[in-house]
C-alpha cells in the first residue's frame, strides 16, 4: 500500500509472508545533470547533492552515489511542469485531451469538471550525459510503523501462530511491543552490518522549508532507482483519472507479476479568477502479487477436491491465479526466451522475488488454454474450454477425463460453474472465475462385494436358481425309463432343463465393477444362454405341431430324435453371429455419465452401446422366436395328452413371454436406477429358469408317481386273482375262452370278503 505524487514523492508500506517494510522516496525530479571535475561526482544544481550521496550498498550500507546508467529513464518537465488538462477517458478506456483554453472552458461540458496535470516528458539517458537521480529507499520501521534503526525496536517477523495480518497492530500508537510482531535489530543484507544512518540535510522529510535534520534515512537499508511517475501503473492512472485496475505486470522490485489498484489524488485549489480548479495529484495504489492470490486460493481450497482458477475475460485469457500450486507465469532467460530460468531463482520468486541484481530473468505468462501442470490443472483447462464453448452458461457444465486420470484425481467426471467478478468503480477489471468439483460416485450403478444386501441376494438368487434346476434334472433324467417320461421326450426336457441351469448362471455376471470385459461377459452370457435355453423348447413345440397339427390328430411324419438336435442349432448360430457382430461393431463398454441433482454433480458408470443395434436386433430375434413359440403352442391346446405335453409346452412358452415383458415395461416405465434393474434382470431369470423346469419336471413326477400307484395295486389285485383262481393268467380279451371257476363250497372256501 503506498502513495505516489506528482512531485516524485512515494511513500508507503510493503507486507511479505514473514515481514514488512516501508519504503520512502523525496519529492524531486531524476535525471539532474553531473560534473565530474574533481574525481568526484557533484550535482549541477547544488540543491541536488543531498539527493546524490543518499544511496547506500545494500549488502555493506557502504555510501554511493545515485547515478543513472544509459538507458535509463527520468522526468524533464516541459514549460516548468505548467498545468494543462488532464486525458479526459472514454468509456472504453482511451484517453483523449480535451480542449479547454480560451472560450472552449466555458461552452464544452468535459472542461466543466476537467481536473489538470503537470506537463512533463519522460526521457532516457544517453551514454554522453552523467545523471542523477532521487533513491527510492527501503526502511526497517517498529510496531507502530515508524523508520527507525533504534536496537531492540525493529520489527523483523511476525510472531509463530499469528496467521492473521493486522494492519492496525503496525500502525498502532500505543506501547513499543506487539503480539504480532518479533522485534530485533536493522541489518544490512550481510545479516551482520547494523543500519545506522544519519544523513544531514534540508529533506521534505524533515518538513521542508529549508528545515534540516539528520532522521530522513534512518533505518534505511536498501537504495534503488525508481520514480513512480514512469511506472505503468502511475501513468494509467493518470491517464484514466479515475478508479484502475492495472493489467498484470512485471514488479520492480521482483521477477514476479502483480497487478495494482489505483485510484487518482486530487488538489482543489483556487485559480486566481475566483474559481476552483481540480489538480491531479497523485495515486493512492495497492499492489498484488498474482503469486499472492494464488496462495489465498490454494489456503482456502487446498484441503477440498474443489479447483479454481481465476483469468482474465478478455482474449487470451491469461491466468490470474490457481488453486492447484502451478504458477501463473514461466520464467524464462530475457537473452534467450525458449530457455528455463535458473532453478534457483525460480525457489527464490517463490520465497517472495528476486532482486533486480538476480539473473536476467523475465517472467511469460501463460494462458488459461495452454495451461500445462498437473492433472487438477487439466481439469480446469477443459472446464475453461467447456464453459467458453457453451457461452457460460448459469448452469453446471460438465467434463469427463480420460480413464487413466483416475489414478490421481478423485474423479475423471468433473462439473464446473464460471462467474465473472467486476467492480463498479474499476471498470476495466473483468476476471472469470471458473470453480470445478468432481463428481460423487454413484453407489447404485454397480453390485460390488460391500455392496450390502443386494450383493447376496443375488448371489442366492443365481445358485438357488443353478441348485434347483440341476436337482429337477437329476430328478427327471432318473426316470427317463419310466413310461410317462418316454411319451414326454426326455431327452429334450433334460436339454432344456440344463439350459435352463446355465442360464441361471448368467445372474453372476450382474455383479461386479461396470468394466469392458465384464460389460462384454454379461451380453453374451445373458442372450447366447438364453437362446440356447430357448432353443430346445421352442424345437420341441414346432416338432409336436409337425407331427400333430392342431387338430390333434396324429400325421405319417417322421422327424428323428438327431434331426431333432440338430433343428436347436440354427437358432443358437444365429445369435452366435448376432453378438459376434455386435462385439465388433458395438461392444458393450463401460461409459461415464453424470445427472445433477440438487446441485451434486453424481457419476455414473455403467456398461452401455453406442447405438440401439443390440437392442433392435434382439428384440427382432428373440421376440420372434417367443411369438412363433406362443403361437405354436397355443394352436397345439387341444392335443390328446397321450401325445406330449400341450399344456406344459404352453405355459412355458408363455412364462418365458410374460417374464420378459415385465422385465422390458419395469425398465423403461419404471423410476429405477441400475442396481434396481439388475436385480428385476436376476429375479426374472430366477423365475423363468425355476418356473419352466418345474412346468415340466413336477407333473411328470406326480404323474409317474400315480402310474407306480397304479400298477402297484393292479400287481396286487392280480395276486389276489392268481391265489384265488390258479388257472388265471392276467388280463384276457372278450375273445378268449375264460374257464369258469367252480363254485366254492360255503363250509371250506370261503374267502375273505377283502380278498374279492
Amino acid at each position: 500500500v503506498y502513495v505516489a505524487m506528482e512531485d516524485g514523492s512515494l511513500t508507503g508500506f510493503k507486507h511479505l509472508e514473514d515481514r514488512s517494510y516501508g519504503y520512502y522516496r523525496e519529492p524531486g525530479n531524476g535525471g539532474y545533470l553531473l560534473s565530474n571535475g574533481t574525481g568526484q561526482f557533484k550535482a549541477a544544481n547544488p540543491d541536488m547533492n543531498k539527493h546524490l550521496k543518499s544511496c547506500v550498498d545494500s549488502e555493506t550500507g557502504a555510501p554511493q552515489d545515485c547515478i543513472l546508467q544509459p538507458g535509463d529513464s527520468y522526468i524533464q518537465c516541459v514549460n516548468d511542469c505548467e498545468l494543462v488538462p488532464c486525458p479526459q477517458p472514454d468509456k472504453t478506456g482511451n484517453a483523449t485531451k480535451p480542449d479547454c483554453t480560451g472560450l472552449h472552458r466555458e461552452s464544452s461540458p468535459e472542461c466543466a469538471d476537467t481536473a489538470y496535470c503537470q506537463h512533463y516528458e519522460i526521457k532516457q539517458v544517453k551514454e554522453e550525459n552523467h545523471r542523477g537521480y532521487v533513491p527510492l529507499s527501503y526502511f526497517c520501521h517498529d510496531v507502530r510503523g515508524k523508520f527507525t534503526q533504534e536496537q531492540g525496536q525493529v520489527s523483523i517477523a511476525y510472531a509463530k501462530g499469528s496467521t492473521n495480518y493486522n494492519l492496525y497492530s503496525v500502525m498502532s500508537l500505543d506501547g513499543t511491543t506487539s503480539s504480532f510482531h518479533q522485534l530485533g535489530n536493522c541489518y544490512y543484507g550481510d545479516g551482520t552490518t547494523l543500519v545506522n544512518r544519519s544523513l544531514e540535510g534540508d529533506y521534505a522529510y524533515c518538513g521542508g522549508n529549508g528545515t534540516i535534520c539528520s532522521t530522513t534515512f534512518a533505518g534505511g537499508f536498501q537504495s534503488l532507482e525508481f520514480d513512480p511517475r514512469y511506472r505503468p501503473w502511475y501513468m494509467q492512472s493518470k491517464r484514466q483519472q479515475q478508479p484502475w485496475w492495472v493489467d498484470p505486470y512485471v514488479f520492480y522490485d521482483s521477477l514476479g507479476l502483480g497487478i495494482t489498484a489505483t485510484h487518482p489524488i486530487y488538489d482543489i485549489v483556487p485559480n486566481g479568477k475566483k474559481e476552483l480548479i481540480k489538480i491531479f495529484a497523485g495515486s493512492l495504489a495497492i499492489d498484488y502479487r498474482l503469486a499472492d492470490i494464488s496462495y489465498f486460493l490454494e489456503e482456502a481450497y487446498g484441503s477440498s477436491d474443489n479447483l479454481v482458477a481465476i483469468y482474465e475475460d478478455k482474449e487470451p485469457h491469461y491466468l490470474i491465479a490457481l488453486s492447484t500450486g502451478t504458477p501463473v507465469t514461466t520464467l524464462v532467460l530475457e537473452k534467450d526466451p525458449t530457455k528455463p530460468c535458473p532453478k534457483n531463482v525460480k525457489q527464490i520468486v517463490a520465497e517472495g522475488g528476486v532482486n533486480a541484481d538476480e539473473p536476467d530473468c523475465i517472467p511469460v505468462r501463460q494462458t488459461m488454454a495452454n495451461l500445462t501442470g498437473t492433472a487438477e490443472d487439466a481439469v480446469l483447462v477443459q472446464s475453461f474450454r467447456k464453459q467458453l464453448a457453451f457461452g457460460y452458461p448459469k448452469e453446471l457444465v460438465t467434463v469427463v477425463l480420460p480413464r487413466q486420470a483416475e489414478e490421481v484425481l478423485p474423479s475423471i467426471m468433473w462439473a464446473s460453474q464460471a462467474s465473472l467478478y467486476t467492480q463498479e468503480d474499476a471498470a476495466n477489471l473483468r476476471w472469470r472465475f471458473v470453480v470445478a468439483s468432481p463428481g460423487v460416485k454413484s453407489t447404485t450403478d454397480s453390485i460390488l462385494v460391500d455392496g450390502g444386501p443386494l450383493f447376496g441376494l443375488i448371489i442366492f438368487m443365481g445358485a438357488l436358481g443353478f441348485a434347483v434346476c440341476v436337482t429337477f434334472l437329476g430328478l427327471f433324467y432318473a426316470k427317463r425309463n419310466e413310461q410317462a417320461m418316454i411319451y414326454s421326450d426326455w431327452r429334450f426336457t433334460c436339454l432344456f432343463i440344463t439350459g435352463c441351469a446355465l442360464f441361471s448362471c448368467s445372474t453372476f455376471t450382474l455383479v461386479g465393477p461396470n468394466k469392458d470385459e465384464l460389460c462384454m461377459l454379461r451380453m453374451w452370457s445373458f442372450h447366447m444362454l438364453f437362446v440356447m435355453t430357448l432353443s430346445p423348447l421352442f424345437v420341441k413345440i414346432w416338432r409336436i405341431w409337425k407331427l400333430v397339427g392342431a387338430s390333434g390328430i396324429p400325421r405319417r411324419t417322421q422327424i428323428s430324435h438327431m434331426k431333432t438336435f440338430l433343428y436347436t442349432l440354427p437358432p443358437i448360430g444365429i445369435q452366435a453371429i448376432i453378438l459376434l457382430a455386435i462385439s465388433v461393431a458395438d461392444p458393450p463398454r463401460q461409459k461415464d455419465s453424470t445427472s445433477i441433482d440438487d446441485g451434486v454433480l453424481t457419476h455414473h458408470v455403467t456398461c452401455g452401446h453406442e447405438t440401439n443395434a443390440l437392442f433392435v436386433t434382439e428384440i427382432i430375434f428373440e421376440g420372434s422366436l417367443i411369438v412363433i413359440g406362443c403361437f405354436l403352442a397355443y394352436k397345439q391346446r387341444k392335443m390328446d395328452k397321450k401325445y406330449g405335453e400341450s399344456v406344459m409346452l404352453m405355459f412355458a412358452m408363455y412364462n418365458v413371454a410374460l417374464a420378459l415383458a415385465f422385465y422390458l415395461i419395469v425398465a423403461a416405465v419404471a423410476n429405477v436406477d441400475k442396481n434396481g434393474q439388475k436385480f428385476f434382470r436376476a429375479f426374472g431369470v430366477f423365475w423363468i429358469s425355476v418356473v419352466c423346469s418345474a412346468s415340466f419336471v413336477i407333473p411328470k413326477l406326480v404323474q409317474v408317481r400315480r402310474e407306480a400307484i397304479m400298477l402297484a395295486e393292479k400287481e396286487k389285485q392280480q395276486q389276489m386273482l392268481r391265489a384265488a383262481y390258479p388257472a388265471y393268467e392276467g388280463e384276457h380279451t372278450e375273445n378268449t375262452p375264460v374257464e369258469k371257476a367252480p363254485k366254492p363250497v360255503e363250509e371250506t372256501h370261503t374267502l375273505p370278503v377283502q380278498n374279492c
